[in-house]
């Protein structure tokens, strides 16, 4: 499988290049960081047929469907979620998920605390809040 490098983009500028296989490009455009929590509030894009390998975060986070469709598996809780324009979602941490993007999809995202991805196949942390502010 390939390895891709995953850009977490603010305002088009990279914050971050991480390896992962078997993950596509994600557009983030960050609107805000909360100064009491240091939650965020994110637009991010993903192309269609993307996946989010098996994670979890140290906050949960909400998810608001702008645009196409995407199936959110909980491993934690045994549930699966297809969600498309106008659903919302939000997984509670530290619940591990894993995401298939079912087409272009366009989506708010906002997290109860600082945002952090941990790989579960690799238990590797990457933090990617820092310097969002």
């Amino acid at each position: 499988m390939a390895d891709f490098a995953v850009y977490l983009m603010l305002d088009g500028a990279s914050l971050l290049a991480h390896k992962k296989p078997g993950v596509k490009g994600a557009e983030w455009k960050l609107f805000q960081t909360d100064p009491r929590t240091g939650g965020v509030q994110a637009l991010v894009k993903f192309s269609a047929g993307a996946a989010e390998p098996a994670h979890h975060h140290t906050y949960g986070h909400w998810i608001y469907v702008q645009e196409g469709a995407k199936t959110v598996e909980n491993l934690t809780r045994g549930k699966r979620f297809v969600l498309s324009h106008g659903m919302y979602l939000y997984t509670p941490s530290p619940d591990v998920h894993r995401v298939t993007y079912l087409s272009r999809c366009t989506f708010l995202f906002v997290s109860d605390g600082p945002f952090d991805i941990f790989w579960d196949s690799e238990q590797k942390g990457v933090i990617v809040s820092e310097g969002l502010a």
